[in-house]
């Protein structure tokens, strides 16, 4: 990460430590093993699945779950892509976040969308 103030850079003392956020130049690369993903992805939906059969009080055989959970990650994943997220190599999933002058890039593309997740996360957090 890194951070620059300037002189000349303005600085609204009534906003603090926020009125710096546009100065921030920020460079975030994540890549990790495609099969490890997979694993956490298809384990989040395995769960999901069970946490429905509980709800719905219905019963579901071992293997019918693994098949589903393994089906469900994929399409986790597929939309993960599509909407630009991560991006899948042969081995491995990757990403990559630019904050910078202000502006908030997701592999190379604005991301209203990441935005919106953030606002919404931190609304959350807050209890707002």
């Amino acid at each position: 990460m890194k951070f620059a103030l300037l002189p000349s850079d303005p600085f609204d003392p009534q906003m603090g430590v926020l009125s710096l956020i546009p100065l921030l130049d920020i460079e975030i690369d994540l890549k990790l093993p495609l099969s490890l993903v997979t694993q956490m992805v298809e384990e989040m939906a395995n769960g999901q699945i069970r946490a429905q059969l509980n709800a719905q009080k219905q019963v579901m055989e071992e293997a019918e779950i693994v098949k589903q959970s393994a089906m469900m990650a994929q399409q986790i994943l597929l939309q993960g892509i599509e909407q630009n997220f991560i991006k899948k190599s042969d081995d491995a999933v990757s990403a990559e976040l630019r904050f910078k002058k202000g502006e908030l890039l997701l592999n190379g593309q604005p991301s209203e969308q990441l935005i919106n997740i953030l606002l919404g996360t931190a609304a959350l957090a807050s209890g707002v």
